[in-house]
């Protein structure tokens, strides 16, 4: 704009001296000739006083076009919604222009910057910042653009933080200029600050507790553990191709082979909510209970990407649900399963075995006979040992796998799996009244037991059906003299 009004003043002086030069001439010829613009000289003159007075409309007509597309570039500078602001490099930093906006972003008006800061943008420029990129600028010879971001106080005595992208420049006097177009990031900077009070407070509560904090990435197959991993376990936090490994793991206790299906099935389909309890392999080289928990992030459109969630050890939990379930399940007097536990454990041994086709198997129930005059005549305490010295001479017979509880005051069930044939539950039975007889509370009184059997699947499928048919087996023997055993007559397949 400057270079165009000065060309325009040097063409304009240089066609009111053409036209001088062209009347000067007129009127001499017409003093010798009476003939004003006479030669070729004169008619060269007009044509050059033509020609610039051309050139000076015409540059005049560029003027004023330039002159309107810089009210309107300023008009839009003045009204734009980011600040806009063109500092000397001087001492002070000198304002050379700013818009409205630029003001309203420090708080002040142009009055009180002039007044109260002798226009210096010293406060509002982020000096500290600015200098010392100066500084690199200039002993790298680096970009004269580059970006800024600082706080400014503003005269309420509240702090906003500006984004700038600064443009260093040497103007037409040779001065050096830097403007900036300035951004209110305040928003965003206490966004990250409240980020970064989480992140601590996230980091805090991590350290302070076992759990063991886990991010998965769907799309690379990648599951990154927090610190706690590594102090847990002693392994890299990051694991690559997780699915495979979860699947190929020695960490991982066979047990756990179902859970682990589950758990990469749950992963690999971003289902929204992940939950499995897995034995894992500690440094201790024994395996522990942990329990993993994770919530699927979904993306915009809907698809999973990630997973977060914990990993808990639950050793100790499981070990007193063990031990609470076994109190709940065990009769307290012999310690044997009670008749609840009793009846539970042995339907699902039936439904196991079913599925196995298993050939044959028996459940009995032994009764001790005349026990009501051991406790009228010992006592109560006495009756306690004869029982539980009846429970551990049971255990003695049977097997571990086998079955025992006690369902009654005197009344015993015991289930015995995978009999080859039925000589080994005579045998069995053999071996109970053996071993009752060496129990002897008093001189005068002797302990026996009379016992019904029934097999299945010949008497049942179920519990209840083998107990009815063992039930009705060691009725025909109390009836019939006790102190032996009786088999249950083979039921119908529909009774069964």
């Amino acid at each position: 704009m400057h270079t165009l009004q000065k060309n325009r003043q040097v063409l304009t002086s240089i066609t009111l001296l053409l036209f001088l030069t062209v009347l000067v001439a007129a009127s001499t010829d017409f003093t010798a000739n009476n003939e004003p613009f006479s030669g070729f000289g004169n008619g060269f003159i007009v044509l050059t006083l033509l020609l610039a007075l051309y050139l000076s409309y015409h540059l005049y007509q560029l003027s004023r076009s330039v002159e309107q597309e810089n009210t309107l570039f300023n008009s839009l500078l003045h009204n734009m919604p980011n600040g806009v602001v063109t500092y000397a490099l001087d001492e002070k930093l000198t304002i050379l222009y700013a818009n409205e906006r630029f003001f309203e972003l420090i708080g002040r008006s142009r009055d009180e910057v002039t007044r109260e800061f002798n226009n210096s943008g010293l406060p509002f420029a982020g000096s500290v910042f600015l200098f010392q990129k100066i500084l690199e600028i200039n002993a790298t010879e680096g970009p004269a653009n580059f970006d800024l971001e600082f706080p400014i106080t503003r005269k309420n005595g509240g702090t906003i933080w500006i984004y700038a992208n600064c443009y260093r420049r040497r103007d037409l006097h040779e001065q050096d200029t830097l403007s900036y177009l300035m951004i209110d990031i305040t928003h965003k900077k206490n966004y990250e600050a409240q980020l970064l009070r989480e992140c601590n407070c996230y980091s805090i509560a991590t350290a302070l507790t076992n759990d063991i904090i886990f991010e998965y990435d769907i799309d690379t197959d990648t599951m990154t553990f927090s610190a706690k991993y590594v102090e847990i376990f002693g392994r890299a936090p990051v694991i690559k191709d997780y699915l495979h490994y979860l699947r190929q793991s020695p960490y991982i206790h066979p047990e756990s082979a179902y859970n682990i299906t589950t758990v990469s099935s749950a992963l690999a389909s971003g289902e929204e909510n992940i939950s499995a309890e897995l034995r894992l392999l500690t440094p201790k080289n024994t395996y522990e209970w942990f329990c993993i928990n994770g919530k699927t992030i979904f993306s915009a459109a809907n698809t999973p990407v990630k997973v977060i969630g914990k990993l808990s050890n639950i050793e100790v939990q499981k070990a007193t649900i063990d031990q609470l379930q076994s109190r709940l399940s065990r009769d307290p007097l012999t310690d044997l399963y009670n008749k609840t536990a009793t009846e539970r454990a042995i339907e699902q041994a039936l439904t196991q075995l079913a599925q196995k086709n298993a050939s044959q198997y028996a459940l009995m129930i032994i009764d001790i006979d005349n026990f009501k005059n051991v406790n009228d005549s010992c006592g109560h305490l006495v009756g306690d040992e004869v029982l539980q010295t009846v429970a551990a001479n049971l255990g003695t017979v049977f097997s571990a796998r086998d079955i025992i509880g006690r369902i009654g005051g005197d009344e015993f069930v015991v289930f015995v799996r995978h009999l080859a044939t039925a000589d080994e539950i005579f045998k069995k039975t053999y071996a109970i009244s053996q071993s009752l007889q060496m129990i002897q509370p008093a001189k005068a009184i002797k302990i026996s037991a009379s016992i019904g059997i029934a097999f299945a699947p010949q008497n049942g499928l179920t519990y209840k059906a083998l107990l009815a048919a063992a039930d009705q087996a060691l009725y025909q023997t109390k009836t019939s003299g006790k102190n032996h055993f009786a088999i249950a007559e083979k039921q119908d397949s529909d009774k069964s």
